[in-house]
């Protein structure tokens, strides 16, 4: 996962949330997607394999959010 603050210019905040398939470290991860709702809270989800469909969900602190998007609280 990786955020960007400019529009895709640079991406300075990253985090591993997954390295490998559950299954074994020769199979795949697939078709990740994820949002950040209007409550600050990340709703991230993977295709395990292709056989497991993996969903995580965490409160992302400090944010407030705006019609243009999440701005990080001052």
């Amino acid at each position: 996962m990786a955020e960007s603050t400019d529009d895709g210019k640079t991406w300075p905040y990253r985090r591993v949330l997954v390295k490998e398939s559950s299954d074994s470290p020769q199979e795949r991860l697939n078709d990740p997607d994820g949002f950040v709702d209007e409550d600050g809270y990340l709703h991230f989800a993977y295709d395990d394999n292709r056989h497991r469909a993996v969903y995580y969900g965490a409160k992302l602190p400090g944010y407030s959010f705006t019609c243009f998007g999440p701005q990080k609280d001052e």
